[in-house]
């Protein structure tokens, strides 16, 4: 069997525990946690019953045997795994009976890039809220058609993909945070991926593993609205990514204390922060001016760590939702302002 292989399966998945089952050539892995479940089968030449594991403890002794002269078995309660380097045994749960997961036949699915869909996961994720909430739409990823969006009531970031994957066209549903949030972890290095969207669940298949995602309602929020109305800008600057990360990071210990309030004053070729007593000057293009706002400081941080060389902001008004951008024009991040600061 490849022990390498299933160290791998196993490393992606997001839960403490897994089924496991070796038969007929073939053994399959099962989990399910944070709302989603993962499934991954591989070639194995041995046989044993369907057993619950530790998946960490299973997982490190995996990754510390030598692949290649590892044999792993199972009898009553015990998996072992024997290695030259080692010898290694742990308890495990004994099974009734097999899990069996529904799956849509092969040509269900709709093999895509991946790339373009992992930077829309990737672009709005840090806009669903960051604590559990009595509204569950603030916790989800809305996905409409080629439109990827994610709020917290406070900010919203929304990204079109140019690429729409025919499985999305026409279609309105939202999956959990958590689900994403795993999908970026473990696609990092995937190209492609194949998918497949039911009436309940959302199916993707990343490498040797299958990532299953319950549907959930799409939010009714009216984003067109929203981003339509923030949109129209009176003021807009243009600010050095990096020249606004460093200052952020300089005014770091004095937001903390006045509640990361952020003032944000644009003048004649620069732009004011100011936090507190404490004020910091960037070099900036600003048309028309003097404008000013203020901004959670949080909020902008999501939002540079996933911007490009060039900042741009659009201001309607002092009270008005602030829009952040960058040369990336299918992004767009939506703050809204603190009222009187």
């Amino acid at each position: 069997m490849n022990i390498s292989k299933l160290a791998e399966i196993l490393s992606n998945i997001n839960a403490k525990e897994a089924t496991i089952v070796s038969n007929n050539g073939k053994l399959t892995v099962y989990s399910e946690t944070g709302g989603f479940k993962t499934y991954a089968r591989m070639e194995s030449d041995v046989d044993f019953p369907q057993i619950t594991v530790d998946v960490g403890q299973l997982l490190e002794a995996l990754k510390r045997a030598r692949p290649m002269e590892s044999e792993l078995t199972c009898t009553e309660s015990k998996l072992t795994l024997k290695a030259p380097n080692m010898h290694f045994e742990m308890d495990v749960k004994l099974g009734d009976s097999i899990t069996v997961l529904i799956i849509p036949d092969d040509d269900c699915f709709e093999t895509i890039e991946f790339e373009e869909l992992k930077t829309a996961f990737t672009k709005v994720i840090g806009a669903v809220a960051k604590e559990k909430s009595n509204q569950p739409q603030l916790e989800i990823v809305n996905i409409d058609g080629n439109r990827v969006i994610a709020t917290d009531s406070h900010v919203m970031s929304v990204y079109d993909m140019e690429q729409t994957p025919n499985t999305f066209k026409d279609a309105r549903f939202a999956l959990s945070s958590s689900f994403i949030k795993h999908l970026i972890k473990v696609g990092k290095k995937e190209r492609t991926a194949n998918i497949c969207l039911t009436e309940d669940l959302f199916y993707i298949k990343l490498g040797e593993t299958l990532y299953i995602g319950r549907r959930d309602y799409h939010s009714r929020c009216n984003f067109d609205f929203v981003i339509k109305e923030s949109l129209h800008a009176d003021y807009k600057a243009l600010v050095n990514t990096d020249d606004f990360k460093r200052a952020l990071k300089t005014l770091k210990p004095t937001l903390k204390q006045c509640q990361h309030y952020l003032n944000i004053s644009f003048n004649d070729n620069n732009t004011l922060l100011r936090a507190g007593d404490f004020t910091i000057e960037i070099a900036s293009v600003n048309d028309p001016i003097p404008c000013q706002v203020t901004l959670n400081a949080n909020y902008v941080d999501v939002f540079l760590k996933i911007a490009n060389a060039v900042t741009n902001i659009f201001i309607k008004s002092t009270n008005s939702p602030v829009v952040m951008t960058t040369d990336d024009d299918n992004h767009k991040f939506i703050v809204m302002p603190i009222y009187g600061k």
